[in-house]
């Protein structure tokens, strides 16, 4: 432990950890009963009207899915996702060539109406559900389900499961990174 009268570091470290330890269990012995006793914040109640208000709007809407709409410098078909990258423009060198990026700069132009109706499905979809877990109003989880058949079953309307072309431009390149941050939305 010591040597020539000092305390090796080795022992000083391993005291404070023993220190540290003890410290942080008094504290748990202690504040845990109080953690338990203490009320909860009840979210459905707090936020029940603005969950209301949101999912009563959405329920006189409905489901548009991609099938909706279709560009025609989407490589894909009617059941595809397509969106172009908000950054790529045009190379006014070569207009039919494949396009450049501008960093910060939003393309006008670009294709986005299945984005759009991607972040829809995200916001509707989650306030229907909230709706009936609030209030087991069928209304709200049968207008929520018609929503998804709507994207993912419905032959008519559905989404194709693997979105290979979802984000591009007029190149070859496949933009894996921004194909996966569009489709973020059905997670959140």
């Amino acid at each position: 432990m010591t040597f020539c009268g000092k305390t090796s570091q080795r022992s000083i470290l391993k005291m404070l950890k023993a220190r540290s330890l003890c410290l942080c269990g008094a504290i748990l012995f202690v504040c845990l009963p109080l953690a338990q006793r203490r009320n909860r914040f009840d979210v459905a109640t707090f936020d029940r009207d603005r969950i209301l208000n949101a999912a009563n709007q959405y329920l006189s809407e409905r489901p548009i899915t991609i099938t909706a709409s279709t560009s025609q410098r989407s490589a894909g078909g009617p059941h595809d996702f397509f969106s172009e990258g908000d950054y790529w423009w045009p190379d006014p060198k070569d207009p039919k060539g494949p396009y450049i990026q501008r960093d910060g700069m939003s393309n006008p132009d670009n294709f986005t109406a299945h984005r759009q109706y991607l972040m829809r499905l995200s916001v509707q979809v989650p306030a229907l559900t909230a709706a009936w877990m609030v209030t087991q109003d069928s209304r709200y989880s049968t207008h929520a389900a018609s929503h998804l058949r709507a994207w993912f079953v419905d032959d008519r309307t559905r989404m194709t499961p693997l979105p290979r072309i979802s984000q591009t431009g007029r190149d070859s390149v496949n933009r894996r990174r921004q194909r996966i941050v569009q489709l973020l939305a059905l997670l959140a």
